[in-house]
């Protein structure tokens, strides 16, 4: 009734302007009053990314992985669990991309539940791999965090696990004569620094130009997803990546990577079990069920003993009730 234009695109036929609009599936748009494309776009993709479930890979200008015909099979292979298939170009959009702390080609799970609900992939970048960290990651609740989400004074508990799947270290100069070769090597935080005796007196730091993954905090960040399944409700779970918020590990004074902690409203709890879904579990139901604890692993036989003793004592009352029956 003249309230609003209708029209249609037909993308077989215009495919350069779907693609500007970052458009790959069937969808309907609105066009307010006064709108342009560049505003539609980002506007459009980030009402997307909040109210659907995605597998978006960020790119910058040239995608790398656009003519890959492995990838392209994740449309279909994905389609059983409603998750659209896309990609955005960063350079079209900054301030989008920095807004997720995105500043290199990634890719992330939207799980439909608004755009602060999200996991990056810190896995390997083949069809499979990704395939299955989309399914788990849409299916959990696992959220990597930022500045703009991290639970400091978060009323619900978190568990954040801190970590770094890689690491970037880099090669110092230094000239290079006669010398007898005596390498040592020391991890140090995210760095692997190596000292080498030149001449037998000389010693030089040596930064290699490489990156070091990290095998423990990829292996954690599954068993995580399962935990979160398991806690819905009563835990949320967040990842960190201490090479993209250096200064918010530095605040927490993490040392080592993974680091897994609990937060408790004003209360924060360090997990150093083993890096499983179960191990995870157990930490938390013993946390929720003596809050006022105090955990120091170096007095932690005293302190199972005394869960032992209380609960052998309630064995023992409960058997010696039986036996009167």
């Amino acid at each position: 009734d003249g309230l609003v234009n209708v029209g249609w695109v037909d993308c077989a036929t215009q495919d350069n302007l779907c693609k500007s609009l970052d458009i790959t599936t069937s969808t309907t748009a609105y066009f307010p009053p006064g709108a342009t494309l560049n505003n539609k776009e980002k506007s459009g993709i980030l009402d997307r990314l909040a109210h659907h479930r995605w597998l978006l890979f960020f790119h910058f200008g040239q995608n790398e992985n656009s003519n890959d015909p492995e990838l392209k099979k994740l449309k279909t292979l994905l389609k059983n669990e409603h998750i659209q298939v896309g990609k955005f170009d960063c350079s079209s959009a900054p301030d989008v991309c920095s807004n997720f702390y995105v500043s290199q080609p990634c890719l992330a799970v939207f799980k439909g539940q608004g755009t602060k609900e999200f996991e990056i992939h810190h896995g390997k970048k083949i069809l499979y791999d990704i395939l299955a960290f989309a399914k788990e990651s849409v299916n959990s609740h696992v959220t990597t965090l930022g500045p703009q989400n991290f639970p400091a004074n978060e009323k619900e508990p978190w568990l954040v696990d801190f970590f770094a799947p890689v690491s970037y270290v880099y090669l110092s100069y230094f000239n290079i004569f006669r010398f007898s070769l005596v390498m040592t090597e020391k991890k140090k935080k995210n760095k692997y620094v190596f000292w080498v005796t030149l001449n037998n007196e000389q010693c030089y730091s040596i930064w290699l130009l490489a990156h070091i993954w990290c095998p423990p905090c990829r292996a954690l960040l599954p068993e995580l997803r399962k935990a979160s399944k398991h806690l819905y409700g009563q835990l949320k779970f967040g990842t960190l990546d201490c090479t993209v918020h250096e200064g918010l590990c530095n605040m927490y004074n993490i040392q080592a990577y993974p680091t897994t902690v609990v937060f408790n409203q004003s209360n924060i709890h360090e997990y150093e079990g083993h890096h499983s879904a179960e191990q995870i579990l157990e930490f938390v139901e013993i946390l929720f069920k003596y809050p006022n604890v105090s955990f120091d692993y170096s007095k932690a036989e005293t302190f199972l003993s005394d869960i032992y003793q209380q609960f052998a004592q309630e064995y023992v009352n409960y058997s010696f009730l039986y036996l009167l029956q």
